[in-house]
Formats: C-alpha cells, sequence, structure tokens
C-alpha cells in the first residue's frame, strides 16, 4: 500500500520526533512529491536521510501534467504540495496522508472515499498499534506538534490506544 505524505503530516511527525517510527509501519511505502519535499524545507535534513534510506521514496511527477495540476489548483484552491499531493494520490489511486483541513475535503471529494485520507494522528495511532511507539510516546509528540504550531484536533487521551480496524488502518481518523 502506498500513502503519499503532504507537507502539513511530515512537517508534524517531524516536529514529534516520530517521523522514522512512523515510517517503519509494515506493508505501507511511504512517498512524497517534489513540491511537498520543497514546501517541508525545515524538515529537510530528515526528508534526505530517510530518502536516502529507503523508508521514503520520491514519487513520480510524471503523473501528473502541468496543465492538469494547474486546472487542480485553481479548482481546489489549495497550495502547490497540497495539489500534487492530492493528483499523484488519485493516479496512483492510493492514500493520502495530509493535516490541512480544507486539503482533507479536497481529496476526500478527489478520491471518493473518506477511508483514503488520514492525517499524522491517524499514522501515529496505526504505529501504536504496531508497537513502534508507546501510547505515552505518541501523545507526547501530539503535544510537541501542537506546541510547535501544528492545526491538529483535540483528541481523547485514548485516542492512540484504539485499535485500529478500519481497511488496512488508515480509516477517517484525525
Amino acid at each position: 500500500m502506498i500513502v503519499l505524505l503532504d507537507a502539513s503530516t511530515v512537517i508534524n511527525l517531524v516536529n514529534g520526533g516520530v517521523f522514522d517510527a512512523v515510517l517503519g509501519i509494515e506493508g505501507v511505502q511511504f512517498q512524497v512529491g517534489s513540491l511537498v519535499r520543497d514546501e517541508a524545507s525545515s524538515a529537510s535534513e530528515v526528508l534526505d536521510l530517510e530518502l536516502a534510506k529507503g523508508s521514503l521514496t520520491l514519487a513520480d511527477d510524471g503523473l501528473v501534467s502541468y496543465s492538469a495540476f494547474l486546472a487542480a489548483k485553481n479548482d481546489m484552491g489549495l497550495g502547490d504540495g497540497e495539489t500534487e499531493c492530492i493528483l499523484i494520490a488519485s493516479a496512483l489511486q492510493c492514500q493520502i496522508a495530509c493535516d490541512d483541513g480544507r486539503a482533507r475535503k479536497a481529496a476526500i471529494k478527489r478520491l471518493g472515499h473518506e477511508s483514503l485520507v488520514t492525517g499524522s494522528l491517524g499514522l501515529m495511532q496505526r504505529a501504536c498499534s504496531h508497537g513502534l511507539i508507546t501510547t505515552e510516546a505518541a501523545q507526547l509528540a501530539y503535544q510537541e506538534m501542537r506546541k510547535l504550531g501544528g492545526y491538529l484536533p483535540q483528541i481523547d487521551v485514548d485516542f492512540f490506544a484504539k485499535e485500529v480496524t478500519l481497511l488496512d488502518g488508515f480509516g477517517a481518523q484525525p
């Protein structure tokens, strides 16, 4: 299964110190597009390290023509990275991880189902289910993400302890 990461998710996971753990989720190939990589410049060292290790790969930008990109960007009213991420996910018929509320709504509309959209919290919940991070570490990461400016929803204290059961673990989670 492929999951396209948006810049907001990358930045939040890096700020929370759990990016590497999340990339270890078994059976998931994480990808970023070149525009997302550029937008996540504050995380460039971490991205470069994970790309070099092979735990993250660059998405094929050739899947989306420039004219289709411009039309979708205008239609959805999103930034370059969000638009790129949604269009590549649509071309690959895969899942997307995004923490931007407007982009998530556009992705659900474009991809056709909310189960194809998750975010950093859903990925951390999945990492907890796989034993890659503890629920306590996830809670601390969540608090750090919010402290550093991440626009994330309020979650209950047991969020990370919940079993992930929707589809392949990527349901309509925060």
